[in-house]
């Protein structure tokens, strides 16, 4: 093909050449006619259907992968541009050059495929094509951006070329330039997703699900608050740690250092206010102690007196039973003396044995010498002579304790002895002896017996506090049948329910108080920690604290007669205040290194860093910080709601172009206007 060329001569004379070919390029036009001529004329022109032609020629020159040699760099489609790249970033030394030089030969060949461009704007438009129709290609990225890259980097060639004589290397360097400015200008979109497929490169899908779930369940708690961040809502250890520590220490993070800010205060606020939901009332544990230890000791007499009662019933239903009360016969009460004394003498008179066995028979008789023959007489005699010879009596008479069931094997016999007259009172010892040992003796060895005290409550003397709250402090071993903190509260209920609710919620008082107390209203930031150490992490395999805690609040709740379930939104409390208490002390997983070059645009971090030959590098800087700034601050607002995690997740895996990121993206954009409350959220 041949195009028709206008040359203007020094002299202003206009020449027209003919049959010029579409391949002859500026140089060659001009050289054959300085020797035709004599002299190359100053400028060249063509007409409107050869600039169309051009344009076509330089497209087709970058779809080839030639035209604008910053993206055969960008892209690896030339081996050489790439190369070249290299050296100018610094990447390889001088010494490679040559090499260089002759791929770069081989790939200009195909570049002069074509109409040729012979005038300055030729060129320029000739060299936008050409990079628009690569970048449309090489898929930059959407095609509007890919084109801009693409023309922009032609354009930076171009310019470069100009200003040193069309120098290959420059035209690279000016076309990695001016592409870079492109990506800079329309990256921000594609830098999020990079920056949120990084955030969450290495966490699962499972824990992702789960961790929305726990950060949806924090919206539950009776008091507004402002819910826990991706990291703290994560089941395990992933880059989101690393992320979420890079932002609270960043001037980019505003929403997550502000919610971490927020947590410890919003924590105490939260179990202050389940703590006023609970009945009772928050005393001095001296108080607390002595009114538990009064009410265990009235607990314990209620049962004994419910012993002597059913003695008493027994009895009179026992002696009516016969029709009354039937003395005994002198001669047996004779019989049974000489017997005693006799075993008395074998024991050894002077033997703990003997001397308890002579006592005995002495007392069958009266001053006078005369056998006691009534029953109720007889019962009190062999009441005292089992008192008499229980060991800690003998041992405290500087007796023989040993001897004690001998002799309580001798009183029993005795009692059998007097037969029929003595039935009701065998009978009524009988029940109180099972009844005691069923249910007074347990009682007495159980909590309510410690915290009684061997000698129970005594006036003007302060209970031991340690012996009430350790039982609270201790816990509840998991799945164990034994609670001692449930059988407090079930025995307490029957002599002073107040007792037990008062201590239960001192209890937890306490707890809050030593967790921190404010300073300058200002909160300690371990708070959650020491919380959750306090009453046990529920998050976690259940531990004997937090059993405890469940349990005082089960008490709590039958004290009032309310279902087991009533106060156990403290637990669930519990669960997000030990969320709150994983803040960002440590990094684990990705360094802010990988953050910072994920976050910035590849080509500006690479170029603006890279060589001191760039012309655009402070700009390339500039705008550095600004797209890594935005990507960081883009996901600084996702990473603190499950809404916005939904949004982090969508883009990570499709991109910010896709219809559920849109979808997701307004859903977000909602509930930043209302808050994660449903009311709405305050002024940025």
């Amino acid at each position: 093909m041949a195009r028709t060329i206008k040359a203007t001569m020094p002299s202003g004379e206009v020449v027209e050449l003919e049959g010029v070919p579409e391949t002859a390029t500026e140089e060659q036009i001009k050289a054959k006619l300085q020797a035709r001529l004599g002299e190359a004329p100053t400028e060249l022109s063509t007409g409107w259907l050869d600039t169309a032609k051009l344009l076509g020629s330089a497209a087709a020159r970058g779809i080839a992968g030639v035209g604008g040699m910053a993206q055969d760099a960008l892209r690896n489609v030339a081996k050489g541009p790439m190369e070249a790249a290299e050296v100018l970033l610094g990447r390889r030394g001088l010494g490679d050059m040559q090499g260089i030089a002759d791929k770069l030969k081989n790939t200009t060949e195909v570049g002069q495929m074509g109409t040729q461009p012979l005038t300055p704007g030729q060129r320029y438009a000739s060299s936008i094509a050409e990079g628009a129709a690569g970048g449309l290609v090489g898929g930059v990225g959407g095609l509007g951006r890919s084109a801009l890259i693409g023309a922009t980097s032609g354009l930076g060639a171009e310019a470069a070329g100009t200003a040193t004589s069309q120098n290959p290397l420059a035209r690279i360097a000016g076309a990695l330039a001016g592409g870079s400015l492109a990506g800079v200008a329309t990256g921000a979109k594609t830098t999020r997703a990079d920056l949120a497929r990084e955030v969450l490169r290495d966490a699962k899908d499972s824990d992702l699900d789960q961790a929305v779930r726990n950060m949806r369940d924090t919206r539950d708690l009776p008091f507004p608050n402002s819910g826990i961040n991706l990291s703290q809502a994560m089941p395990e250890a992933s880059n989101i740690d690393s992320a979420v520590g890079k932002l609270a220490n960043s001037r980019y993070g505003t929403h997550v250092s502000e919610q971490l800010r927020r947590q410890p205060k919003e924590a105490s606020m939260l179990v202050e206010n389940e703590l006023q939901q609970l009945p009772g009332t928050n005393r001095p544990w001296q108080d607390v102690a002595n009114r538990a230890q009064e009410a265990a000791t009235a607990r314990i007499k209620q049962e004994k007196d419910a012993a002597g009662g059913l003695w008493r019933k027994t009895f009179n239903d026992s002696t009516a039973s016969q029709g009354g009360m039937n003395a005994v016969d002198p001669n047996t009460i004779d019989r049974l003396a000489t017997d005693l004394i006799a075993k008395a003498d074998a024991s050894g008179l002077n033997t703990a044995k003997g001397q308890g066995l002579k006592h005995l028979a002495r007392s069958l008789y009266n001053r006078d010498g005369e056998p006691i023959t009534d029953p109720t007489t007889l019962n009190e005699i062999l009441k005292d002579a089992a008192g008499r010879a229980k060991p800690v009596t003998l041992a405290s008479r500087g007796k023989d304790a040993g001897a004690s069931k001998y002799l309580q094997s001798q009183v029993a016999e005795t009692r059998n002895a007097l037969g029929d007259a003595s039935k009701p009172f065998r009978d009524a010892n009988a029940t109180f002896k099972s009844y005691t040992e069923s249910v007074v003796e347990p009682l007495k060895k159980s909590v309510i017996g410690d915290i009684a005290g061997r000698s129970g409550a005594v006036p003007d003397r302060q209970a031991v506090i340690s012996r009430v709250k350790s039982v609270f402090d201790n816990g509840t071993v998991p799945d164990s049948s034994r609670s001692e903190i449930l059988t407090l509260q079930k025995q307490l209920q029957k002599s002073d329910p107040e007792a037990y609710t008062d201590a239960a919620k001192s209890w937890i008082a306490q707890k809050i108080t030593d967790a921190g107390a404010p300073s300058d209203n200002r909160f300690p930031e371990d708070f959650a920690k020491k919380l959750v150490a306090a009453f046990g992490n529920t998050n976690a395999t259940v531990s004997k604290q937090s059993k405890g805690l469940e349990d005082t609040l089960v008490g709590l709740a039958r004290a009032k007669g309310q279902p087991d379930n009533t106060y156990l939104g403290l637990p669930k409390l519990m669960r997000y205040i030990a969320a709150t208490s994983n803040r960002p002390a440590r990094v684990e997983g990705a360094s802010s290194m990988d953050f910072d070059r994920v976050s910035g645009s590849a080509t500006a971090n690479t170029l603006a860093r890279g060589s001191v030959f760039n012309p655009f590098r402070p700009a390339l800087i500039m705008w550095d910080s600004l797209l890594r700034g935005d990507a960081n601050r883009f996901v600084d607002k996702l990473i603190t709601t499950p809404e916005g995690v939904e949004v982090l997740r969508s883009m990570a895996k499709t991109g910010p172009h896709d219809k559920k990121v849109q979808a997701a993206l307004a859903t977000f954009a909602a509930t930043l206007a209302t808050g994660p409350n449903g009311k709405e959220a305050p002024a940025e």
